[in-house]
């Protein structure tokens, strides 16, 4: 819902383990995809359809693919309805950093490592929990330890699957994780996209 198409993929538990980068560029006709390897190869792939591309970004970005060694994945296309995309922003997803201040092993290390240096380049840094997993001690953790000093805005995501109203969501969150309380957002990506369209 973020970019305006269905290309990246989402679980329950964090399910990506690679960096991926979005940019919109409007000209495209269809999208590619630039797959970064460890050695610094680059693997180009074109697509037409958006499903093709959320199929790439699966098999080389997440636990479910059989591909490894995987630095970055970055998607250049047509993103009309993403504002920030459409103004020359571009959107980072840095998967399992915040399993870094509560896991252990090499893998885990490798993946976080990836994923945190990334943060030292970007301006506006989003940090997304979800309303039915408040209160995770990875996410506590990181926030603190590494967010907080970064300025974020905090989205507080699935509003849908909380069964009291917004306001005490909102209050939760700033509770258990501390958010400033005018850096702090309560929303539902699900809601949004089901929402007709503005007709202003």
């Amino acid at each position: 819902v973020l970019v305006g198409l269905p290309i990246l993929p989402t679980a329950p538990v964090p399910m990506t383990k690679t960096v991926v980068e979005v940019c919109h560029e409007p000209n495209l006709l269809g999208w590619k995809v630039y797959v970064h390897d460890d050695n610094g190869f680059i693997d180009l792939h074109h697509s037409e359809d958006p499903s093709h591309v959320a199929e790439l970004v699966e098999k080389f970005g997440t636990h479910r693919g059989k591909e490894r060694g995987i630095e970055k994945i970055r998607i250049h296309g047509p993103f009309p309805g993403c504002q920030v995309l459409g103004r020359g922003g571009i959107l980072v997803d840095t998967p399992g950093a915040e399993l870094a201040f509560t896991c252990e092993g090499e893998a885990v290390e490798v993946d976080t490592a990836r994923a945190l240096r990334i943060l030292d380049d970007v301006h506006a840094v989003l940090f997304c929990v979800r309303a039915d997993q408040l209160g995770s001690d990875s996410e506590y953790q990181f926030y603190q330890k590494r967010m907080r000093t970064l300025g974020t805005l905090n989205v507080i995501n699935f509003k849908d699957l909380w069964e009291e109203d917004d306001n005490e969501l909102y209050r939760e969150a700033v509770r258990k994780y501390h958010f400033p309380r005018d850096r702090t957002v309560v929303v539902s990506g699900r809601m949004a996209e089901q929402a007709p369209a503005d007709p202003a």
